[in-house]
């Protein structure tokens, strides 16, 4: 299972017990360039991005 989840409007987090706010238009990298500053292994085998999710 993934450790990290990514949707469209939000992060889950679960071994953490966070949910993250996400707006709609944040590309995937910035996403994922917040949750490293954070501390937050973002390994692309620990990521799951779901459907809606900007990747440009």
């Amino acid at each position: 299972m993934k450790r990290i989840h990514i949707w469209e409007n939000h992060v889950s987090i679960p071994h953490l017990d966070l949910v993250l706010v996400r707006p709609a238009t944040e590309r995937l990298s910035e996403t994922l360039g917040s949750l490293s500053r954070m501390g937050i292994d973002t390994r692309a085998d620990d990521v799951e991005v779901h459907e809606h999710v900007r990747t440009d």
